[in-house]
């Protein structure tokens, strides 16, 4: 399992837009509250170097489509 890390203080305003997204096991820490596990999945998106508002909607879409595809209709985007 990599980490990357970016350092974007001080970088040139000409920066292209960077998408990632990831998906990987997270351990707790510390020992975990009632009822939650120590081990879980945790999902990421970033975009990162973008004042654009079309990537909040292309980032409610992607979580409308990960819920449509999970059947979780509980939720409503």
């Amino acid at each position: 399992m990599k980490t990357i890390t970016v350092r974007l203080s001080g970088m040139s305003s000409a920066m292209v837009t960077f998408k990632r997204f990831q998906t990987q096991p997270v351990w707790r820490a510390n020992r975990p509250q009632k009822e939650r596990y120590r081990e879980f999945f945790q999902c990421d998106t970033d975009i990162v170097a973008s004042d654009s508002l079309l990537n909040e909607v292309e980032l409610v879409q992607i979580m409308d489509g990960i819920f449509s595809r999970l059947d979780i209709s509980a939720c409503r985007v």
